[in-house]
Formats: C-alpha cells, structure tokens, sequence
C-alpha cells in the first residue's frame, strides 16, 4: 500500500506543479534539507501530505493551502518520536 500512496502522491504533486516526469516534485524541497538525519523524510511528506490528504475526493485547488497548517503539524507528531530516539 505504502508504493501506491507514494505514487498516488507524486502524481498528485505533478497535477498541482505542472512538473515533468523526470523531476515530479518540481522545485519543492520536499525534505533533502533534513536528508541526513531524516532520510525517509521526503516519502513521509509524499504519501501523507500529497497521497493521503491532497488527494482526498471533494477538495479544490482553493481549499488545499488551507490544509497545510494541518497537515505540517500532524506531520511533525508522526515524526516526533522519530526525533526523540536519535
């Protein structure tokens, strides 16, 4: 499932930033700052910010930046224990 998530996500990121195929996230960052002591970062952001939550049913373009707060910060308690144990 976690594959099909991270694909439903970049294809989402795609639709949203008109990137191409051999870059789909575009000029987002999405985690290579964090790379080195989060390195499955990025995945995290893709499946459940892009998979998961922007690419719910019923949302519109308009609706999403309004999610990101939200989603940052459920974002940020998934990862914490991560965080914790290093």
């Amino acid at each position: 499932m976690s594959e099909d998530l991270y694909q439903k996500g970049i294809d989402k990121i795609q639709e949203l930033t008109n990137s191409p195929d051999d870059d789909p996230t575009g000029f987002m960052d999405i985690g290579e700052a964090f790379k080195d002591i989060a390195p499955d970062l990025s995945k995290y952001v893709v499946e459940f910010a892009f998979g998961d939550i922007y690419s719910r049913p019923g949302l519109t373009k308009q609706q999403l930046p309004h999610l990101l707060p939200k989603v940052n910060h459920r974002l940020v308690c998934m990862l914490r224990p991560a965080f914790q144990s290093v």
